[in-house]
């Protein structure tokens, strides 16, 4: 037991090199431990396992949130607390594949746009009916929001979902890129 042990601790890498063949288990104490590292590489089992991580915990707090109204700060709090690990293993896995760490805002990019457009309908409303009194607001918003989708609000949300869509598919594109030697460049110095 203690010599499989002793063999595993040789075989992981240091916390700025991709970790080839990561578990679930240990890619999430990676995204941890290296929340704020953006120089280096990691591998795409240390990005995906990290992804799902953060993904299942979304979830669990979605689910408590449905039936316990004061998880919605807990929800946020999750989002804002994995925010900067989650970009910083995204640009150390761009940098395994050679890429520079700015292609990690394109996804986010296409994302934020394609929602933008997808409730330009909905505000274009809002902003139409200005100061009405609350009573009134929720039927003349649906109204509102009615009259947008027939007269062509359905092509702009559309259009928002296929930005989307394709922002999604860029992100797959970019974290799925092998591994290069020629990533070492990204290395710290002294460490290549």
């Amino acid at each position: 037991m203690d010599t499989a042990r002793s063999d595993r601790a040789k075989t992981v890498p240091p916390l700025d090199q991709p970790f080839v063949g990561i578990g679930f288990q240990e890619a999430s104490s990676r995204l941890l431990k290296k929340w704020r590292i953006f120089s280096g590489r990691a591998s795409r089992g240390e990005y995906w396992w990290a992804l799902l991580y953060v993904c299942l915990i979304d979830v669990l707090f979605i689910v408590l949130e449905y039936f316990f109204e004061s998880f919605v700060l807990a929800v946020y709090g999750w989002w804002l607390f994995v925010l900067v690990p989650m970009l910083a293993v995204s640009v150390r896995r761009l940098h395994d594949a050679n890429m520079s760490g700015w292609w990690a805002l394109a996804p986010c990019i296409g994302n934020v746009a394609g929602l933008c457009i997808q409730v330009s309908p909905v505000i274009k409303v809002i902003s139409a009916l200005g100061t009405i009194y609350p009573t009134q607001f929720a039927d003349t918003l649906a109204r509102g929001v009615a009259q947008q989708f027939n007269g062509g609000a359905v092509g702009t949300v559309l259009v928002g979902l296929l930005l989307q869509l394709a922002a999604v598919v860029l992100q797959i594109w970019l974290y799925t890129r092998p591994g290069k030697p020629e990533g070492r460049r990204f290395d710290k110095r002294g460490d290549k």
